[in-house]
């Protein structure tokens, strides 16, 4: 028995291997069947990877294709909108400059022009270079004069034509030099507006009036008090020399005009008679009258001296403004707003004519022969009259000019300004224009000639401006030698002196445009 249960347990397990076999088999079959699907799974994942490494490479490398063809377009578009822009500048340089302000025109036709310091320069325009050219020989501003912190209302010329002075409602007057062209000067006494300067016959002193009611005498270099006139109640409106630089006489709003002793400062006499502010008070040549024009509707002339009344002259219809005598102190301008200018016999006051213009009489001036005077009024015409007998003499009707008015030393050139707009120089004879002066940013208050050439303004925008009436030239120097090394003026500008690559150096007439020395040529070493 024993035996045989051996047999069965023996035959028991022989059987349950041979059951067990197909399963491992499967089993085994199944792991091998996973762990080749592992690996297909793998490398199809492998090969997804790899298709899209490839694409993305693919992807970028046209992605970076198109953003060098957009960035190639941009630049494109923007080089076109460049030159767009640059032509429309050239066109309000062209604009400034037939306005007469060659300086703006030039400071926008640059504007239009490559900048090598920017990262991407603006494409090259020829009509911005033109442009720059034509406002640069047509620019006539010679320089610009600036410090005051309101309106110029007033300026004066020193007789020896070397400085200036200009009076403002900034409190102050100042005195600039023209050679230099900077302020050397300042009077800073006032206590309010100062709206009236001018120098005495000598140019060495300056006399100045304001709305604190005082007038002063100071330097005409530096400015430094040396008088103060005190004694009005009111604004001066204006102050002015005798021609003999003695005296001084200034008119207030308290009615009255005063003669002061311009050497200790004394009042010497008080005219009184006016029944309305006192606008304007006027010397005769010999020193001896002056004339005065009030609120009241009157015209007074007086002994300085004394003070006593002369003359009284009637026939204004509204308060004239301004009075102004002939050369020769025999006849006595006087206008004002109303439109209406009254030419007077000052001996006697005797109405020589009356004009009535019917818009307002801006400016006057009397030519320095004292035969003729112009007037600007607010229709634009320049009218010129006789002052013998007030006959117009000559007309220009739409010359469009409204504001200050000056004649040349001359006579032959007439400045006048336009409304909102630039410094008209005309020929007298022709009635050409032989300047326009354009830069002022605002409204030009006063215009003067300097001599025959040179012309200067101020303004609203509280500067003044030094102008040339002929017009710029640009001359070119030929002369073999190859390249220019070194350029330089001397101190008077009259001669200019050139270091070409033949060693020489040549001296050239500015005004001719001749060579007038040449040294001989020498070898020059690196960096002379």
């Amino acid at each position: 028995d024993g035996r045989r249960n051996a047999e069965i347990e023996q035959a028991r397990r022989i059987a349950e291997a041979a059951a067990a076999a197909p399963v491992a088999a499967e089993q085994a079959a199944m792991a091998e069947a996973r762990g080749k699907r592992r690996a297909r799974i793998g490398a199809v994942i492998a090969a997804c990877f790899a298709i899209a490494a490839g694409a993305g490479a693919w992807f970028g490398y046209h992605q970076a294709g198109i953003a060098v063809t957009n960035e190639r377009s941009a630049a494109t578009e923007r080089d076109r909108a460049l030159v767009t822009q640059s032509r429309f500048l050239a066109e309000a340089a062209d604009r400034l400059r037939l306005d007469g302000d060659g300086g703006s025109a030039a400071l926008v036709a640059l504007e239009g022009l490559p900048d090598s310091s920017e990262t991407h320069p603006r494409p090259y325009v020829t009509e911005a270079e033109r442009a720059l050219y034509q406002a640069f020989t047509s620019n006539r501003e010679i320089s610009l004069f600036t410090g005051h912190g309101n309106t110029i209302v007033d300026m004066s010329i020193s007789p020896d034509r070397t400085r200036f002075a200009t009076a403002s409602p900034d409190g102050t007057a100042r005195i600039w030099d023209l050679a230099t062209r900077r302020e050397i000067g300042k009077v800073e006494s006032h206590r309010a507006r100062v709206v009236a300067a001018s120098f005495d016959p000598t140019g060495e002193r300056l006399l100045t009036a304001g709305h604190d009611g005082t007038a002063r005498i100071s330097d005409g270099h530096t400015g430094a008090d040396i008088q103060a006139l005190n004694g009005h109640d009111a604004w001066i409106r204006r102050a002015v020399w005798s021609p003999d630089g003695l005296r001084v006489a200034t008119a207030a709003d308290d009615g009255t005009a005063k003669i002061w002793n311009a050497v200790d400062g004394r009042e010497i006499a008080t005219l009184r008679g006016h029944r309305g502010n006192v606008f304007d008070v006027a010397f005769d040549r010999s020193g001896r009258r002056v004339a005065t024009v009030s609120t009241d509707n009157l015209v007074r002339i007086w002994q300085v001296e004394t003070g006593a009344l002369d003359v009284v002259v009637g026939g204004h219809l509204s308060a004239p403004q301004r009075v102004l005598f002939d050369a020769d102190g025999s006849r006595l301008l006087s206008w004002g707003q109303g439109g209406q200018l009254l030419l007077t016999d000052a001996r006697n006051g005797d109405l020589i004519t009356s004009m009535q213009i019917h818009v307002t009489t801006r400016s006057v001036a009397i030519a320095p022969d004292g035969k003729t005077f112009a007037i600007c009024s607010e229709d634009g015409a320049l009218r010129m009259f006789s002052v013998e007998d007030g006959q117009l003499i000559d007309e220009i009707p739409k010359a469009g000019l409204v504001g200050a008015l000056a004649y040349s030393p001359s006579g032959r050139r007439l400045a006048a300004v336009r409304e909102a707009g630039p410094i008209v120089v005309w020929d007298v004879a022709s009635h050409g224009e032989t300047a326009l002066l354009g830069g002022h940013q605002g409204n030009v208050t006063v215009v003067a000639f300097v001599d025959e050439d040179t012309v200067i303004s101020s303004g609203t925008d509280m500067s003044a401006r030094l102008w040339s009436v002929r017009r710029s030239q640009v001359r070119e120097l030929e002369a073999d030698g190859g390249a220019i090394s070194t350029v330089t003026f001397d101190p008077t500008g009259d001669r200019l002196a050139v270091a070409s690559a033949d060693g020489r150096v040549r001296i050239w007439d500015v005004a001719s445009g001749r060579i007038v020395a040449a040294t001989a040529a020498a070898k020059l070493r690196a960096g002379e």
